[in-house]
């Protein structure tokens, strides 16, 4: 369960918050917006999961400011990370080698028309496809 920093009133309410998630069995991630410097957040890793970080403000549109996926490395090797915002098949192997173990789309998927797999679609392998759009062999997704 992911929820964001910046609603927190303090920093008594994240730790409260990341152990209520741990406690009904959840994994606990926080997500910071753009203007968050991840020195805000890092005193809080112990406690988290995860970190996504957002890289639109959260309810806007708009394009990715993929120099926020800066952050993303920057937790490893503590943290897992994830992207969201903005993301879209333009950005994505971007964000994939900025060290996001994971990226969150939704207006693209969505606005992309039919969603539907035409008949002769293929599985695909995630690991695999990360491990492609980083640009290396080895690799595995978190």
């Amino acid at each position: 369960m992911t929820f964001p920093f910046e609603s927190c009133p303090d920093p008594a309410a994240v730790a409260d918050t990341a152990e209520r998630i741990r406690a009904s069995g959840a994994a606990a991630w926080l997500a910071v917006a753009p203007a968050t410097e991840l020195a805000a957040v890092r005193p809080y890793f112990e406690l988290l999961d995860g970190l996504l970080v957002m890289l639109i403000e959260p309810g806007s549109t708009g394009t990715a400011d993929l120099t926020l996926t800066a952050k993303a490395e920057q937790t490893r090797p503590v943290l897992p990370a994830g992207v969201d915002g903005g993301v879209d098949a333009g950005n994505l192997a971007a964000c994939l080698r900025a060290g996001a173990d994971y990226v969150v789309s939704g207006r693209a998927l969505l606005s992309a028309g039919d969603l539907a797999p035409s008949p002769d679609a293929r599985p695909v392998d995630a690991a695999s496809y990360a491990d492609t759009m980083r640009g290396g062999a080895g690799h595995t997704c978190g």
